[in-house]
């Protein structure tokens, strides 16, 4: 059952709730503003909180929250086969070039150029294949292909046991703002049903290059090769 319904601006009501929270936060939102991003961080200290959302990094905003919602860790970041391919090519090239001056088989110049060329290999491997690790700032994220196809539009807010759904985006604008739509929910037995659809959702992963794919931020497991973060 519905304890109530409210069609009008000033949602503010939700972001307390979500201030408030002192066991579980768990939203469905296309779009976030960075100001809740770094409240969900910060209730992240002393309550579960798992997001749902989009990759829509087209949107400068939600692209600061989704940056906002994951932080980088760097395993390797000078990685040892570069100095090792550069030494060994380097005296290869030197070897190299004084064979010509003695009367020695001229195909060491061709070895040592050979490993040159190698170690040229090694550093850009090194440089464009350091793993990094992107892990999200709140336990749990999802990050869902924003397709003009298939794409999250779902607005659902599950705070304590009671929910929140309609038209309303995670968004200062939305909440502040806009003429929306919110449902508040009571009855356990429909927060639980909503609960659950949220869990059952089934959309294409993530993209965005530095947010691994429904990774947990307890585990730490996703490691991804970055050509190109934010």
């Amino acid at each position: 059952m519905a304890q109530n319904i409210k069609t009008g601006t000033g949602h503010q009501n939700v972001i307390e709730a979500i201030e408030n929270a002192e066991d579980h936060i768990y939203i469905s939102s296309p779009w976030i503003s960075q100001q809740y991003a770094e409240i969900l961080t910060e209730k992240n200290n002393d309550a579960y909180v798992e997001l749902h959302t989009s990759n829509d990094t087209r949107n400068k905003y939600h692209k600061k929250s989704l940056e906002t919602l994951t932080e980088q860790e760097e395993t390797d970041t000078e990685p040892v086969s570069s100095k090792a391919g550069l030494a060994t090519g380097t005296v290869g090239l030197l070897i190299g070039m004084a064979s010509t001056l003695q009367p020695i088989p001229t195909s060491a110049v061709y070895v040592g150029a050979a490993l040159v060329i190698s170690a040229a290999i090694f550093i850009l491997h090194g440089m464009y294949t350091q793993s990094h690790r992107w892990t999200p700032t709140i336990d749990e994220l999802h990050i869902y292909e924003h397709s003009p196809y298939e794409k999250l539009h779902s607005k659902i807010y599950i705070i304590d046991g009671e929910a929140y759904t309609g038209s309303l985006n995670f968004t200062q604008t939305a909440v502040q703002r806009n003429v929306e739509t919110v449902v508040h929910l009571t009855d356990q037995a429909h927060v639980q049903e909503l609960q659950q659809q949220l869990q059952e959702i089934q959309l294409e992963k993530d993209t965005i290059p530095n947010v691994a794919e429904s990774v947990r931020v307890k585990d730490k497991q996703e490691t991804k090769n970055l050509l190109n973060p934010f």
